[in-house]
Order: structure tokens, then C-alpha cells, then sequence
């Protein structure tokens, strides 16, 4: 806040919007993990069918998703693509593999050129991150169709 004229009380509602609660937390990681699955799915099956265009563009659609998620995770919004990188560097996930210099390349590389092992290394850590924040369940009702998901598929 540049300016708060009311003695700090918009300083602090802007600051509490930055903020999920964990009941509002993780209603957003499990919608929002069954669409960047979705997506993802999506993409590495056009890949698999050797559609590589189709494939890219799922690629690039999942990334919305996934960054939710990730924040979510965190019980955190989202940030505007313009603060993206300056969110992860000034205000770090605490986990090395969200760090700015690891996420941020990694996300660029996926909008690109839709690289299916760039895809599967994040999905991986997705993965790990969700199921230890009781997300299983969302993971596991999709199934054998995960299994194209994951690396060495």
C-alpha cells in the first residue's frame, strides 16, 4: 500500500485477500488439481497421438490451473502473471522446487513448447505436494489414467 488513510485498515484487508483460509484452501486445491490434471491428461495424450499443436495448447491451459493449485497449497492467491515472478522471489513457497528460479523456467518451458517431461517433472512434484496435503483422493479417481501422468510413461 502506497497510501492508507484509514489508520492501516486497508493495509490489512489487502493483506487478508492475499490469504486463504484452510477450508477455502483446500475446496481450490481440489477443484483446481482435478482441472490441471485434466488438462494435463489432455496434453500428453495429444502427445502420445503425435498431435503436437493440440498438445502444446493443453499444455499452456493447464498452466492456470497449476499455478493455483501450487498457491493454494500454500493457502495463498494466485498472483497476476505480472507479479508471478516477483511474488516467488519476494514472498517464497518455503519448498525449494517452488522456488522462482525452479518454477518459473519450468512454467516457461510448458507455455513454449508443451515439453511432455517438463510436463510429467512437475506433475510429479504436484503430485508429492498434494498427496501430503490430503489430496489423495482427487489423485486417485482418475485412476490407471494417472499412469500417463507420470515420468517413464
Amino acid at each position: 500500500m502506497l497510501l492508507d488513510r484509514l489508520d492501516g485498515t486497508i493495509t490489512r484487508l489487502v493483506a487478508e485477500k492475499a490469504v486463504l483460509d484452510a477450508p477455502e484452501a483446500h475446496r481450490l486445491v481440489r477443484s483446481e488439481l482435478d482441472a490441471y490434471i485434466n488438462s494435463l491428461y489432455r496434453s500428453l495424450k495429444s502427445h502420445r497421438d503425435a498431435r503436437p499443436a493440440v498438445a502444446h495448447l493443453d499444455a499452456a491451459e493447464s498452466v492456470p490451473y497449476l499455478l493455483t493449485v501450487v498457491f493454494a497449497l500454500h493457502q495463498r492467491v494466485r498472483p497476476y502473471n505480472k507479479y508471478l515472478l516477483w511474488e516467488l522471489e519476494h514472498h517464497p513457497l518455503g519448498a525449494p522446487e517452488w522456488a522462482a528460479d525452479v518454477l518459473f523456467p519450468q512454467i516457461g518451458r510448458i507455455v513454449a513448447d508443451g515439453d511432455p517431461a517438463t510436463q510429467r517433472a512437475l506433475f510429479a512434484t504436484v503430485e508429492r505436494a498434494a498427496r501430503q496435503a490430503g489430496h489423495a483422493s482427487v489423485l486417485d479417481s482418475w485412476g490407471a489414467d494417472i499412469d500417463l501422468l507420470r515420468a517413464g510413461s
